[in-house]
């Protein structure tokens, strides 16, 4: 199957999940979920490259639920790239089903990641994490290191966050509404097709990516 039809069908799997009253009953608030692209490729039934561990509440808080998950060899090397390749990258594209208890709604989602770069003077490198809620674009990340650069661990701590109090604001949501929260990486290098100079982009030291949503009960119509 392709990389492409994969991710619909497992998409499909999610909703179908996410809509039916009597399975959401009997799973965790944040259950289903998958890991595909260049760079990963792990679901809840197909061990991978990835792996989600559920992280205990906090105290106090009863209506947040986190997941963490724990990447063991996403990376981007200049050694990926062929001697006429320009242009080369990974990307990976992690989607998580939440299916809220009865008389809950989500009102707020937080991802936390760090990346860190190194690079030598010549190419460019353009580094995007895009935090998503169902198809709606809740925030990203982008940060661009020019070909005159020259950096070594660069390490840039990633967190995207809305409702919740911040200002992005969630999309319009139902009570008891299931969604499919995502998260993307993309890591895209630009050189001259005849040099090879040395790149490396990793996540940070942990390698891991953590999402939290944070719930409240449904107010009366």
């Amino acid at each position: 199957m392709s990389g492409l039809l994969w991710v619909r069908s497992w998409l499909c799997v999610l909703a179908i999940v996410g809509s039916s009253p009597t399975m959401a009953a009997s799973k965790p608030v944040l259950n289903d979920w998958f890991a595909l692209g260049s760079g990963c490729r792990a679901r809840s039934d197909l061990p991978g490259n990835v792996r989600m561990e559920g992280v205990p509440a906090i105290a106090g808080t009863p209506d947040t639920y986190q997941a963490k998950f724990i990447f063991k060899d996403f990376s981007l090397g200049s050694s990926v790239a062929s001697m006429a390749s320009k242009k080369f990258g990974r990307e990976c594209a992690v989607r998580l089903n939440i299916n809220p208890p009865t008389g809950k709604k989500i009102i707020g989602l937080r991802a936390v990641t760090s990346v860190i770069a190194t690079k030598e003077p010549g190419p460019e490198l353009d580094l995007l994490a895009e935090l998503k809620l169902g198809s709606a674009s809740l925030g990203q990340s982008q940060s661009k290191l020019g070909d005159a650069s020259m950096v070594r661990q660069r390490e840039e701590r990633i967190e995207l966050q809305a409702g919740g109090g911040s200002q992005a604001p969630l999309p319009q949501l139902g009570c008891g509404e299931p969604k499919i929260i995502g998260f993307d990486y993309s890591w895209i290098a630009t050189r001259a097709a005849d040099s090879r100079p040395a790149i490396r982009v990793e996540l940070g030291k942990e390698k891991t990516l953590t999402i939290e949503a944070q719930l409240a009960d449904c107010k009366p119509e």
